[in-house]
């Protein structure tokens, strides 16, 4: 997903996300999101426990594939990084051509996966150091950040309707 937005970037669609109405969309539907995953995860962290993987859940790589699109798609702060970071760092990279971009893009993607590569090894290991009590406390304060996430865009995007008819 971020290689079709970074040659968007690269060929003007930075356009597009810079306008008030891309970051109302982009804002709203994002705060709604963060909203219903805040709430679902911190309404009833009863019954969770921390996941154990099963190998043939590893089989099937269409369904963490789609998860990761929408959860892409629906994070207000991804656009927003995109529009403001990662935008300047491509216009840096545009001065030296498309080898710039590529390089931007590969030490992007580098970073990326060395980051989730360590959150995976994290995540893998945690059954060992935290019991599914802290799991769930743990848990249900994702879900209040989320849901303070989701009410800031929520707030955001009032402002906005406020501004467009006043």
């Amino acid at each position: 997903m971020e290689l079709f937005l970074v040659i968007g970037l690269t060929f003007g669609l930075d356009q597009l996300l810079n306008n008030q109405i891309a970051e109302f969309i982009i804002g709203t539907a994002g705060g709604l999101f963060l909203l219903w995953m805040g709430w679902g995860m911190s309404k009833n962290p009863v019954g969770t426990a921390i996941p154990i993987v099963d190998k043939s859940d590893a089989d099937s790589s269409r369904g963490p594939i789609s998860a990761g699109i929408i959860l892409s798609a629906t994070n207000p702060y991804f656009f927003v990084w995109w529009a403001t970071v990662g935008l300047s760092f491509i216009e840096e990279s545009r001065e030296a051509g498309t080898p710039g971009i590529a390089a931007f893009y590969t030490g992007h993607i580098s970073a990326d996966i060395i980051w989730y590569a360590m959150i995976a090894l994290t995540v893998s290991s945690g059954k060992k150091f935290l019991s599914d009590t802290t799991y769930k406390v743990i848990v249900r304060c994702c879900g209040i950040f989320l849901i303070c996430l989701g009410l800031y865009f929520a707030y955001a995007g009032k402002d906005f309707i406020q501004r467009i008819l006043t």
